[in-house]
């Protein structure tokens, strides 16, 4: 299957920005306050702890500790503490906001505009970290049919051909073909 001709060539959102929301549609959990947080094992994963620091470092500079009281007043910031053995990033309300507008709700429903507004490279990387997010290399699972129907229309628009199936007590899964 051949990538989508009407994919954009030029980038709306920053790479940085799209690795996150592939993070947090998958793992990521909406906390109090309106915050996001993102954790990941260090010992088991250290390269995608890595990678959410680095991600959040670019889009919000270096890691700031006064982010507890979920200020929505202010530059975007992060902070990271560690809690049960994983590494756990907690955004300010303010960067979770821009996270908020594309990826939906408490279910977590990444945004169709969102994903169409990606450049191919884009895409590609939205995919990666969604299936390395969800510890796969070519299959994601979720509960959600919606959650998954967005990472499907991803893969669509890449060129992949992706399969969908439902099941009967564990929800959704995606697996790429190709």
């Amino acid at each position: 299957q051949a990538p989508y001709r009407d994919v954009p060539t030029q980038a709306k959102y920053d790479d940085a920005f799209v690795e996150l929301v592939g993070w947090y549609w998958t793992e990521g959990t909406a906390g109090p306050g309106r915050r996001i947080t993102l954790s990941q094992s260090e010992r088991v994963n250290p390269s995608k702890t890595a990678r959410i620091r680095n991600a959040l470092t670019k889009l919000y500079g270096h890691e700031q500790r006064n982010v507890h009281k979920g200020r929505v007043v202010g530059p975007p910031t992060w902070k990271e503490t560690t809690y049960s053995g994983n590494v756990v990033f907690v955004l300010s309300v303010a960067a979770a906001e821009s996270l908020r507008e594309v990826v939906i709700g408490k279910e977590k429903i990444v945004d169709a505009d969102f994903i169409r507004s990606l450049t191919h490279a884009q895409l590609e990387l939205f995919i990666d970290v969604s299936l390395q997010a969800d510890g796969h290399r070519n299959t994601i699972g979720q509960a959600s049919e919606q959650r998954i129907r967005a990472f499907e229309m991803a893969c669509i628009l890449a060129g992949k051909t992706p399969r969908t199936r439902a099941y009967e007590d564990r929800g959704w899964s995606c697996r790429i073909l190709q």
